[in-house]
């Protein structure tokens, strides 16, 4: 099993320094992007989605 791990393990340090060349100076900036994004989506939803519902219950009230 430990094997199986240092064996996954060198294959992942050989692979590195390929992925790690574009991302060099750019993922830093896609992480802080993606989380920027992340907050903008969640809070969409909060404001959003209780929105639609007060107004699902608005027009359901008005048409009684």
């Amino acid at each position: 099993m430990g094997n199986l791990l240092s064996q996954i393990g060198q294959r992942a340090s050989e692979v590195q320094p390929a992925l790690a060349d574009p991302f060099d100076v750019g993922f830093s900036t896609v992480m802080a992007v993606g989380v920027v994004v992340f907050i903008l989506a969640l809070t969409m939803f909060a404001v959003f989605i209780p929105a639609m519902g007060r107004r699902r219950e608005a027009r359901a009230v008005a048409s009684k």
